[in-house]
Formats: C-alpha cells, sequence, structure tokens
C-alpha cells in the first residue's frame, strides 16, 4: 500500500500558490479508497507503510489489476514523483541505483515510456546508475530504445532467439558480426554449467566484447524458477516459514536430500 496519498496530495494543493488541475484531479479520483467514503476500500489511506529514505527499495506492480486503470495512474505518478524527488535531493556524492526489472511489463503503465527515457537521459547527473532488464529489445518503442541502449555503458547479453533481436543489438551497440551471431547459437544453459552470455562495455569507438558463463547457487535456481507449477508449490512450501530465506535455504536442502 502507498500509504497517505490523499492527505498527501490535499496538502500538496495546500501549499500551492495557483490551484494545480492535475492535483485536483488525482485527489478526486484517490478520494474512491479513501476509508471515509471510499467506494473502493481504504487502499491509499491512512499511515504510509513505504519508507522511501531508506537504502534499499522494492516496489511490486505484478499485482496489479489490469482493469484498474485509475488506480495505476494514481499508483505510477506517486511512485515516479516521490522516488525522483527522492534521488535528486541525496548528495550528488552518493551513488544510486535504479532498477527497472521486466522493463516489458513497467511500460505498459501510464507515463512509463517518458520515466525510463528521462532516467536514462539524466540519471547521471544525480550519480544514479540505471538498469534495466529487458525479454526483447525490439518490442520497445524506438526512441525509448535508443535513449536505453545510447546512454547504457555495460551489458550483459543471454541467448536470443530471434535474428530479428540481434541485428538491433548489433547496430545499437555496434557489436562484431561473430559476437552477435553467437547469441543464436548459445547453448541452453544448465544447473552444471549455467547459462553463456556476452558481456559488452563501451570502450570508445570499438566496444570490449568478452564470453562468459553466469553459474548460480541452488537457491538462486529455486527461487528463479517461473514454471506455474513450479511456482505455485514454492509459494505453498514458503508460506509455512516465518523467515522467507531460511524457508528457501531449508526447502533446497531438502531436494538435495531426496
Amino acid at each position: 500500500c502507498v500509504g497517505c496519498v490523499w492527505f498527501w496530495l490535499a496538502d500538496q494543493l495546500k501549499k500551492s500558490s495557483t490551484r494545480s488541475r492535475d492535483l485536483e484531479q488525482l485527489a478526486l479520483i484517490a478520494a474512491d479508497w479513501k476509508f471515509d467514503g471510499g467506494k473502493h476500500g481504504p487502499i491509499l489511506d491512512g499511515w504510509s507503510t513505504i519508507d522511501f529514505s531508506r537504502s534499499v527499495l522494492h516496489i511490486e506492480l505484478g499485482r496489479l489489476d489490469d482493469a484498474s486503470l485509475t488506480l495505476q495512474d494514481l499508483v505510477t505518478f506517486v511512485i515516479t514523483t516521490i522516488v525522483r524527488r527522492e534521488i535528486t535531493n541525496r548528495p550528488r556524492w552518493q551513488q544510486k541505483c535504479v532498477v527497472f526489472e521486466e522493463l516489458g511489463f513497467f511500460l505498459e503503465l501510464p507515463g512509463a515510456i517518458r520515466t525510463v527515457k528521462d532516467y536514462f537521459e539524466r540519471g547521471r547527473k544525480y550519480n544514479c546508475w540505471c538498469v534495466a532488464v529487458i525479454q526483447q529489445i525490439s518490442n520497445i518503442p524506438t526512441d525509448l530504445a535508443r535513449s536505453v541502449l545510447g546512454n547504457c555503458k555495460q551489458g550483459l547479453f543471454f541467448r536470443q532467439q530471434y535474428e530479428a533481436e540481434v541485428k538491433a543489438l548489433r547496430e545499437a551497440l555496434n557489436l562484431p558480426e561473430e559476437s552477435a551471431a553467437s547469441l543464436l547459437s548459445f547453448p541452453h544453459p544448465t544447473p552444471e554449467d549455467g547459462a553463456p552470455f556476452l558481456y559488452w562495455q563501451s570502450h570508445g569507438a570499438l566496444p570490449l566484447v568478452s564470453r562468459g558463463f553466469n553459474v548460480t547457487t541452488p537457491e538462486m535456481l529455486y527461487v528463479a524458477g517461473s514454471g506455474g507449477e513450479e511456482h505455485d508449490l514454492r509459494e505453498a512450501a514458503l508460506s509455512h516459514y516465518g523467515d522467507p530465506l531460511e524457508g528457501v535455504i531449508a526447502e533446497v536442502s531438502k531436494r538435495q536430500e531426496n
């Protein structure tokens, strides 16, 4: 829950010397989620459960209902406004990092394209390292892909299924043709050998390109499994533990014993 949204908007309206139509509209929309009289329930009312000033902040948007377009508008506005303000207000010497996990999903939310573009184009100014996890670069709007790739200094590229993806990466990052072609022929990852990848680093006219293998722990493989049945079994198993980390270690140990 992103708490106190309605009260925050109301407070901003009081402080503003001029009446902002955008803030007034957001305050009107947010009233539907107030504790007192909100027709959708007290989602955006009460004390905030998120401390935006702490060292690590994880915001999960995966469970936003696709039908709740109004709520998506409101949540993304508050998150992008408060997080951006937190970054710009912190000392320039302090290093920050913003990770857009599953960028394709995030871009479906209102205003997300403008937000991501702003972070990648202006993040360096505030000593902010921007990271994007992308499944298919060809599905991202051309203008945004140019901003993301054009401002990248490092990249990890795993096996690709389509030549269009490889072509887009080769042209944007000046990858050697042989290195780009290898992305189509990488072997499938295995627990023993890991997942092969290309490491790319901007290095003047000619980029630095090398090959590596990502070998993870059994615990990481257990957490990363995203298959439907595997996800449900893991969720049920971890529900019996008070500490999720202890649960992961215990469940992996059980598997290894069997």
